[in-house]
């Protein structure tokens, strides 16, 4: 006799006039495996799905994928609101490429005479899609009319790392001169490098269509599909059970907050392209030469735990003026010097021995403001740097944690008496002489570079990281006013839902307490942070300093980051535990929700 009542026969049939079941109702209970794994299933499918990666310079193994995309998970699973934040950042970088794109393309200036003078007729763009090498010469036609349109898929291509400076021809050899360290051969192009292309060099970016991107790009409806018929099963039951007044266990409140995360996080980068392998090269003499321009330009940053901490060295153009005084004759030797692709600017050592700036290893040592290097004469500044990584602390940071070694830090950040020469390597010598032909093609000049483009920004990068955007470096009014509003507004919308557990039965009071804590503090930390940006601003206009330079803020916000990480981290351990707490009617099921089809 089978668990019904019915007796079965060697047929299969039932024997006695009992019918079969047609329909057997689930049961309108619960148990703490089911809370459990309903919570953890909707947050991972939530996560997984919404985190879109930026792409990287070189392709990854399967295994440092994989590897990549657990660490990514498990950061969004401890800190949604960042993974969020990144998000909204990427955004905004991805729209304001836009505008300056539909500007700069829908207003073409006629080409002008003689600005490609000396460049190599090989300079390409290569597009790899899918295994496909499409070559795209750009010396065929200056300022040409543009094929494909603008759009925001590309606004958010150019924000991921989809741009990338390559130094290498087809064979895969040095196609010239190089100022990379040995092994690199690639620099990304950061969405504010994008913005300096299409301001300077705008027929150096790819004229490629949107669905080239898309076609490339793993999301699916389906996928997006699921996401959000798992999220809206979930908050249809909470807010069921809430209406039949049933509790909800902390671990359910706890996963509502990461799911409204996911979701503002998911249409944040709705029109960001998933899974994309491959970034677009952009070759060519004329392309070096600009990489070379932003470089100098970029302040170096290095990255940690998704951007939480990093190490910045400031931008070399800060540390660089132009001679004014008449030329002598080393430094018109100096001058006549062209980048290199060897080990050393000059390589026949017998010239080395008859210009006495050079040293035997193909250093160039150069008087500050005295003595110039190419023929815009650029110099050192007598300026003595700060020596930012010379500090004890912040040596010992860069040492063990970004490991920086003491021969890897550049010119411009090492102490020296004003007057002391300066000793460029090779490298130095070639981006100089580099940059100094970009800025004689787009007709400007360092004092300009320094007025019209912000030196806090990172144009290129030596890897693709979304770690880049955990940050928008705003010194301007706006950009931290629109900073601080952002902050505001996601920690709010990750804090408010744990309001919902402001009254539910606790372990013991001591634990309601905390969780009351933590609580207000992740909410109001958004606000906390402003306040005190505020008052570091008021502070500097206070003394006649800079109101917007963002230098000693780095201590205020560690500490700050500190109490909402534990804040944070106290909310996620408590609604595990009080799952184990939770009181009988927290078991028992609303009357419709299990006829919504979900994952649990």
């Amino acid at each position: 006799m089978d668990e019904l009542g019915l007796n079965i026969n060697a047929t299969g049939v039932s024997s006695r006039g009992t019918s079969p079941r047609l329909w057997v109702a689930p049961p309108n209970f619960r148990g703490t495996m089911g809370i459990f794994t309903l919570c953890v299933s909707t947050l991972l499918i939530c996560v997984w799905n919404a985190i879109h990666f930026d792409i990287p310079m070189h392709r990854f193994s399967t295994s440092r994928k994989f590897m990549v995309a657990i660490s990514w998970t498990l950061l969004a699973v401890i800190s949604p609101e960042l993974i969020l934040f990144i998000a909204f950042n990427q955004r905004l970088a991805a729209t304001n490429v836009l505008k300056l794109a539909r500007k700069t393309f829908s207003a073409r200036r006629p080409a002008r005479q003689g600005v490609i003078e000396g460049d190599d007729s090989s300079e390409s763009i290569k597009e790899v899609a899918n295994g496909a090498q499409d070559i795209i010469p750009v010396d065929e036609e200056l300022n040409r009319t543009r094929k494909y349109s603008f759009t925001i898929v590309h606004g958010f291509y150019a924000s991921m790392g989809g741009f990338v400076f390559d130094f290498l021809d087809e064979n895969g050899k040095l196609d010239g001169p190089t100022f990379l360290p040995p092994g690199q051969t690639r620099m990304c192009i950061s969405s504010s490098g994008v913005q300096f292309l299409l301001r300077h060099d705008p027929d150096l970016i790819p004229d490629i269509s949107e669905s080239s991107i898309t076609d490339r790009s793993r999301g699916s409806s389906v996928g997006k599909g699921i996401l959000i018929a798992q999220l809206a099963w979930f908050c249809a039951n909470c807010i069921s059970r809430l209406a039949q007044h049933l509790p909800l266990s902390l671990l359910e409140i706890a996963t509502v907050a990461h799911g409204l995360c996911g979701m503002l996080t998911y249409a944040l980068w709705w029109h960001k392209p998933l899974g994309l392998i491959d970034p677009t090269l952009i070759r060519g003499k004329r392309a070096r030469e600009a990489c070379a321009l932003m470089a100098i330009c970029s302040m170096k940053h290095q990255f940690l735990a998704g951007g939480i901490t990093s190490i910045h060295l400031p931008a070399e153009v800060d540390f660089m003026t132009t001679v004014l005084s008449n030329e002598d004759a080393s430094q018109t030797e100096l001058r006549k010097l062209k980048p290199s692709s060897s080990a050393s600017p000059v390589s026949d050592s017998t010239e080395l021995e008859k210009q006495p700036k050079h040293t035997a290893e193909g250093y160039v040592s150069l008087v500050p403001e005295e003595q110039g290097l190419g023929e815009l004469g650029l110099t050192p500044q007598r300026y003595v740097s700060p020596g930012v990584l010379q500090e004890t602390s912040i040596a010992l940071k860069a040492q063990f944690l970004y490991r920086i070694r003491k021969d890897d830090i550049p010119w411009h950040s090492r102490r020296r008496m004003p007057n002391e020469p300066v000793n460029l390597s090779p490298l130095d010598v070639n981006r100089w002489l580099m940059a100094s032909n970009a800025m004689k093609r787009y007709g400007v000049n360092l004092k300009t570079l320094v007025d019209e483009i912000p030196s806090s920004q990172p144009y290129v990068l030596p890897k693709s990281t979304m770690q880049a955007s955990s940050d928008t470096k705003a010194r301007s009014p706006k950009g931290i006013a629109v900073t601080n509003a952002a902050t505001v507004l996601l920690t709010v919308a990750f804090g408010l839902p744990h309001f919902l557990g402001w009254n539910v039965d606790f372990p013991s009071l001591t634990e309601r307490t905390l969780w009351r804590i933590a609580t207000v503090t992740v909410t109001s930390w958004g606000v906390g942070m402003c306040i005190l940006a505020v008052m570091g601003i008021s502070v500097r206009w206070w003394f006649d300093a800079s109101p917007w330079d963002r230098r000693g803020e780095a201590l205020f916000v560690a500490c700050g980051s500190a109490v909402y990480s534990t804040a944070a981290g106290f909310l996620l351990i408590e609604s595990v535990v009080q799952l184990f707490f939770l009181p009988p009617a927290a078991y028992n099921l609303p009357s419709w929700s299990n006829y919504w089809p979900h994952f649990g």
